[in-house]
């Protein structure tokens, strides 16, 4: 493990992961805790610094999640549940400069749980964003959240379309966008850190689709 290694090594700074919520680090033995709750960091041996920031709009090695960005350019869109709940989402590019800016600024960020994001927008708004911008319809492609949840007793049921040349498996996507759906995958106003380091300039989904095309078409 990640965070275990670095213990070993004495580095004395953790940036564990923070997709959508705490991730679970698994111990050799089968024990398990919250990165946060290291032993290292127990003795404080080692500080930490927790940025989540939504899931990635800009992402072309993972199709599922940005299918504009595939080989493809596909304009279908997985959604579970409700297509107008909003959602956190961010520009790999903008939560880059906010780590480095964490960086510049440790007396700000040590032992700190920060969130970030680019944009709180829903699934039909983005639809709409890239059906101005690329000029082709966008399909959602709907499921509802019975069967959702009928998948995520069976993950391999997950679609199986568009999954090739992905990171992750499928059944991730599906649960990401089971937690979207319900409206959960989202920080409110005071657990979010923009304004921490306002030299940290974010571009919303309408900016990136419209500097997109417009590169395209150059």
């Amino acid at each position: 493990m990640i965070q275990d290694a670095a213990a070993i090594a004495r580095r004395n700074r953790s940036y564990p992961g923070d997709f959508g919520m705490h991730q679970i680090a698994w111990l050799p033995d089968g024990e398990a805790y919250i990165h946060t709750l290291h032993p290292a960091i127990k003795s404080s041996r080692m500080s930490y610094t927790v940025i989540g920031c939504g899931e990635f709009y800009d992402a072309a090695e993972k199709p599922l999640m940005c299918p504009w960005l595939g080989k493809d350019k596909s304009t279908n869109k997985v959604v579970v549940g409700n297509p107008d709940a909003k959602t956190g989402i961010s520009s790999r590019v903008d939560v880059a400069k906010f780590v480095v800016a964490t960086l510049r600024h440790p007396e700000i960020s040590e032992n700190r749980i920060l969130g970030f994001h680019s944009d709180h927008i829903s699934h039909r708004e983005m639809a709409h964003i890239l059906e101005n911008n690329i000029g082709k319809p966008v399909k959602l492609n709907m499921i509802s959240m019975q069967e959702m949840q009928d998948i995520l007793k069976n993950p391999p049921s997950a679609p199986q379309e568009g999954q090739h040349g992905n990171t992750f498996p499928g059944n991730f996507l599906m649960t990401v966008r089971y937690l979207q759906g319900h409206g959960m995958f989202w920080r409110p106003s005071g657990m979010l850190h923009n304004d921490l380091f306002p030299e940290v300039k974010t571009v919303c989904f309408n900016e990136y689709m419209k500097n997109l095309t417009s590169d395209r078409d150059k």
